[in-house]
Parts: C-alpha cells; sequence; structure tokens
C-alpha cells in the first residue's frame, strides 16, 4: 500500500480511502466524485494499482473502485437525536440543582415548537409547588442556553407537571 498510495495521489485523483480485504483478497478505492467521473479515471487507478501491486502481497487481489457514499440522517432521525441529548443535559443539570422531584423528561417537536413536558412527584398544586414548577422551567432554559442547541430557546415551551400529569407552572 506505501507503494500504491503515492502513485494514485501524483495523479490528482480524488480519493478518500485506499484499502483491502484480505478475506476477499480486493483492494478498495473510495473516490470524492459523481460516477462519471469515476467512470472516466477508474482503469486509470486499476492500471496504476495493478502496476505497483506486481511485487507485494496484493499482486493477485481485485480492484474495487467506487464512489464515496455520505449517508446524511434524515431530520427526524436528526431530531430524536438531539432530543435524547437535551434530556439527558437536562437530567444532569436539574439533578445538580437539586431537583430530586424530577420523575421524567419528555422532548418533542410540534408545530414548530420544541415541547419539554416534565413529569414531578409534587402532589399539589400549591402555591410553593407553582413556584417550584416555575424554577424548574426557569432552570431548563438556563441548561438549554448554555448547550449546543441554544438555538432552541426562540421556540421551547417548557410544560411541567404534578404526579396526577397536572400542569402546575
Amino acid at each position: 500500500m506505501k507503494k500504491i498510495h503515492p502513485k494514485l495521489m501524483e495523479q490528482n485523483f480524488k480519493i478518500v480511502t485506499l484499502g483491502f480485504d484480505s478475506q476477499v483478497k480486493e483492494i478498495n478505492i473510495q473516490v470524492n466524485s459523481n460516477q462519471q467521473y469515476i467512470n472516466k479515471i477508474e482503469n486509470s487507478i486499476k492500471k496504476i494499482i495493478h502496476e505497483s501491486s506486481q511485487q507485494t502481497l496484493f499482486k493477485n487481489y481485485s480492484i474495487d473502485v467506487y464512489k464515496q457514499v455520505i449517508d446524511y440522517p434524515d431530520a427526524e432521525e436528526l431530531a430524536l437525536e438531539r432530543n435524547d441529548e437535551l434530556t439527558t443535559k437536562f437530567q444532569e443539570d436539574l439533578k445538580a440543582k437539586k431537583f430530586t422531584e424530577i420523575e421524567s423528561i419528555r422532548i418533542r417537536d410540534k408545530d414548530k415548537k420544541l415541547l419539554v413536558e416534565i413529569n414531578t412527584s409534587i402532589q399539589k398544586t400549591t402555591l410553593f409547588n407553582i413556584n417550584r414548577g416555575k424554577e424548574i422551567q426557569l432552570e431548563i432554559k438556563k441548561s438549554l442556553t448554555n448547550s449546543f442547541y441554544k438555538d432552541e430557546l426562540k421556540r421551547i415551551e417548557v410544560f411541567v407537571y404534578n404526579n396526577k400529569h397536572v400542569k402546575i407552572n
């Protein structure tokens, strides 16, 4: 591979990776371009590799040149990942601030809003508990401010519920 790589680089091919699979005896070249470009350069790459590998253990390996596949996650997948990260961050931050009544946190997107629903073990809706719900809400917003997702503050809504799922904030 040490002999092959420099010769390919001299040609300025748009190679992303150069590897091999010893089980199937194959050399793999991943190219960052469209299929038309790959079709144009494939024979040149194979010729360089074939000539360079004749005195190596790769001499009988097949050569596969293929397009780099970039798998972009869809919006739903990205939202789920964001929600998981935020849920973890919120749980950690609330625990660090001694909000022991937190039972669960649910985050979801709805109507261009980011809804954060927090279920607590709070029993009754009293003035003290309403204020506690507001404290939790503020802490969530502070936590979001100190995160990678601080731009979400524009669209966040935080709902804190007691143990009977009645909103208290």
